[in-house]
């Protein structure tokens, strides 16, 4: 599983609705909230990446870059 698969199976039961309400907070909104800022995330790391030098010094940087992003996938 990764962080956007993980979000994505996520069901909000009517009882974490209701208690999320109860606090004054719209948990399917914030759900949505999560989902899309995994997304961005995910397109500005690879952006980075897509940028970034793989080698030499910098190989190490990039693999990290490269397994952040599998694990948001």
């Amino acid at each position: 599983m990764t962080a956007l698969t993980d979000i994505v199976s996520i069901t909000l039961t009517s009882t974490a609705l209701k208690a999320g309400h109860k606090s004054g907070t719209n948990l399917a909104a914030l759900l949505v909230n999560a989902l899309t800022k995994t997304m961005e995330l995910q397109k500005l790391l690879t952006i980075i990446e897509t940028l970034h030098p793989s080698t030499g010094g910098d190989a190490t940087n990039y693999a990290e870059l490269q397994t952040i992003i599998s694990e948001l996938t």
